[in-house]
């Protein structure tokens, strides 16, 4: 058995598409453009189910079964790489988010934000002695 013409045809198109869109998110910095940029993977991704599944007489991606024939394969394969790419772009995003959190939260709470990274914040033997106050007068407790 090979693959229908038609469903290759279908995923070069999303595969294209596909590539055009990765390359558009490295040029994105913000967070907004690399959300955009995931969402319009997942529309592109959406579509390329809808067109695979009507051609193949299927209505739901739980039909697809990869054993059962080598379009089904296809069709699923495309369908994970755009999730894992999706996935893989919020995860650089919510990286993102959380480090610059973290750079406030060392700024503002710690009063550091300067010298190497591996330099300890300032104010943070303060933070320590608050610490072990706490834990001091928890182990009291009964």
């Amino acid at each position: 058995m090979a693959y229908d013409p038609r469903i290759v045809e279908f995923a070069n198109i999303a595969q294209r598409r596909h590539a055009e869109l990765i390359a558009e998110a490295n040029q994105r910095r913000t967070r907004e453009g690399r959300l955009e940029i995931a969402d319009r993977l997942n529309g592109v991704r959406r579509e390329f189910m809808g067109t695979a599944l009507a051609y193949l007489g299927l209505t739901m991606p739980l039909e697809l079964k990869a054993l059962a024939s080598e379009n089904h394969a296809l069709v699923i394969s495309i369908n994970d790489d755009f999730e894992d790419t999706i996935s893989q772009l919020r995860a650089l995003v919510n990286q993102e988010t959380l480090a610059k959190q973290i750079r406030l939260l060392d700024v503002n709470v710690l009063g550091g934000g300067g010298g190497s990274p591996l330099d300890p914040p300032k104010g943070w033997v303060t933070v320590l002695v608050v610490v072990a106050v706490i834990v001091v007068a928890l182990s009291f407790r009964k």
